[in-house]
């Protein structure tokens, strides 16, 4: 059985997605980027939001694959970033053993006295360039 979306987005039958992905190899890549190609922004526009929606993991993996280098940014030896929150300026970080949430911390990764604290916000995430070591954290 398929499905159509408002009329406008035809969703496969886990089948004949699972078939049309099993005969891809060569081929099927060349393909998919010919079709690419050819969109239109509205029709590259309805397939990321379609693809949003669709299957958010992957979306959130190509937009992050594919975002500008920033090291592109800076001339070479002050390329050091640091993630930090936006709205408050906080360091920010992303602590494993808690969760792959960003958190906002103090203290210095390096000395381990990182620790995350809590805010009346979620973390706005930007990067700056780092003041001192690089604050990134992966506890």
């Amino acid at each position: 059985m398929t499905t159509t979306a408002a009329d406008r987005w035809h969703l496969p039958s886990p089948v004949d997605a699972a078939r049309a992905a099993a005969g891809a190899g060569q081929a099927g890549q060349a393909d998919r980027l010919a079709r690419i190609a050819a969109l239109d922004g509205a029709r590259m526009a309805d397939g990321l939001a379609f693809l949003a929606g669709y299957a958010p993991g992957v979306f959130d993996a190509v937009l992050t694959a594919t975002e500008p280098c920033l090291d592109d940014l800076f001339p070479s030896g002050d390329d050091a970033l640091e993630p930090y929150c936006t709205q408050c300026g906080a360091k920010a970080g992303v602590f494993v053993a808690r969760g792959s949430d960003w958190r906002h911390y103090t203290g210095d990764p390096e000395d381990r006295t990182a620790a995350p604290f809590e805010t009346d916000h979620a973390p706005v995430i930007g990067w700056r360039p780092a003041g001192g070591r690089p604050g990134f954290v992966a506890i």
